[in-house]
């Protein structure tokens, strides 16, 4: 009767052999996906690298955007306060030159009044005169 000692003792070879060939074929495996795993890191390398720039891209664009938008408020503010300025001068100009020719019409206006009542006033006093010498 063989006893399961002396068949694990004539198996141990070849057991040890089966062992050592999954090893092989494990690591020759092991390897192999390794090696996809790196290739595809190299394939998506340059994709991660391209999404990164984009990113940043689009951050200092946005960034540019808001920039040029606090700039452009700043200087519309700055405009609309000259445009306000050279406004008010020029309606200060011409409230003075509106009250100039006011002014110049009413004396023309008083000194037409005055020479015409003056006038009046002279002949009324040579008709009297006239009048009073009997002429």
């Amino acid at each position: 009767m063989i006893s399961i000692k002396d068949i694990a003792i004539k198996m141990a070879p070849a057991i040890k052999q089966a062992v050592k060939d999954t090893g092989k074929l494990l690591v020759k495996e092991a390897v192999a996906r390794a090696g996809e795993k790196a290739a595809e890191g190299m394939k998506k390398g340059p994709e991660k690298i391209d999404n990164y720039i984009d990113k940043k891209k689009k951050e200092a664009i946005s960034e540019a955007r808001e920039e040029a938008e606090l700039f452009m408020s700043r200087q519309m503010e700055v405009l609309e306060k000259r445009v306000d300025k050279k406004l008010d001068e020029i309606e200060r100009r011409m409230d003075e030159k509106v009250r100039s020719y006011y002014k110049s019409f009413f004396v023309l206006v008083l000194s037409g009044l005055a020479a015409f009542l003056l006038l009046g006033f002279i002949v009324i006093l040579f008709g009297n005169l006239k009048r009073w010498w009997g002429a």
